[in-house]
């Protein structure tokens, strides 16, 4: 993944987040990549926008969980950046309430207590 570099570059860094932009569904299972473990000793709170429940991003989640010594909330927004401040249709409608289950069941046992986990 290339959030380590940026995490690397960035020691200090307490609120990060970061958008991500929601692809069309894939019937490829992408093996997990094991990443180089960069504890980070400052970041508090994290906000992923565009979370659609793809392994992608649960890995990414997994990684920030495990290397965010302070971590004290982690928000989880389905809404894509790029469809924000537009009129939603009723099929984006039902493509969030999809990615909020999702995140619900991939993340709700996997978050530590000390984290709270918020999903918009």
């Amino acid at each position: 993944m290339g959030l380590t570099h940026l995490i690397r570059a960035s020691p200090n860094l307490q609120e990060f987040v970061l958008e991500l932009l929601m692809g069309k569904p894939s019937k490829s299972h992408r093996k997990e990549k094991r990443t180089t473990q960069l504890p980070h000793h400052h970041l508090k709170v994290v906000k992923l926008c565009g979370y659609d429940g793809r392994s992608s991003k649960v890995e990414l989640v997994r990684y920030i969980l495990k290397n965010s010594v302070v971590l004290e909330k982690i928000v989880i927004d389905p809404l894509d950046p790029i469809m924000r401040g537009l009129q939603l249709r009723l099929k984006d409608l039902e493509r969030l309430q999809t990615a909020r289950r999702c995140a619900k069941q991939q993340l709700e046992g996997r978050v530590p207590q000390h984290v709270e986990l918020v999903i918009l």
